[in-house]
C-alpha cells in the first residue's frame, strides 16, 4: 500500500512537471521529501494542488515520530479516525 501511495505521488509530480502545471505545491513537496527517509508514504489530497496532505505508515511508532517532527518544522497535524460505516444519509 505504501509503495502504491509513493508511486501515485511520483506520477502526480511528473504530470505536473511535464504539463508545466504545479500539481504538487512546494509545501507538499517539502513534507514528502522529509518523509522519504521513513517507512511511510505521503501525498497531497484535494483539488488544485491539495488542500491537505495525508501521511500513511504501517507502524504507529513511525507515524507518531513523523507527526512530532513534521509539527516541529511548522506544519499543523490533524488526526482523523476511519469509520467502518463510511458516509450515510439519514
Amino acid at each position: 500500500f505504501l509503495q502504491l501511495i509513493n508511486q501515485f505521488y511520483t506520477a502526480m509530480k511528473k504530470l505536473g512537471e511535464e504539463s508545466k502545471t504545479p500539481i504538487i505545491s512546494q509545501v507538499h513537496q517539502q513534507i514528502a521529501e522529509f518523509v522519504q527517509g521513513y517507512p511511510a508514504a505521503y501525498k497531497p489530497s484535494g483539488a488544485g494542488g491539495g488542500d491537505i496532505g495525508i501521511l500513511f505508515a504501517a507502524d504507529m511508532q513511525v507515524l507518531e515520530e513523523l507527526e512530532i517532527k513534521i509539527s516541529q518544522i511548522g506544519f499543523k497535524i490533524i488526526n482523523v479516525d476511519l469509520w467502518t460505516e463510511g458516509v450515510r444519509v439519514q
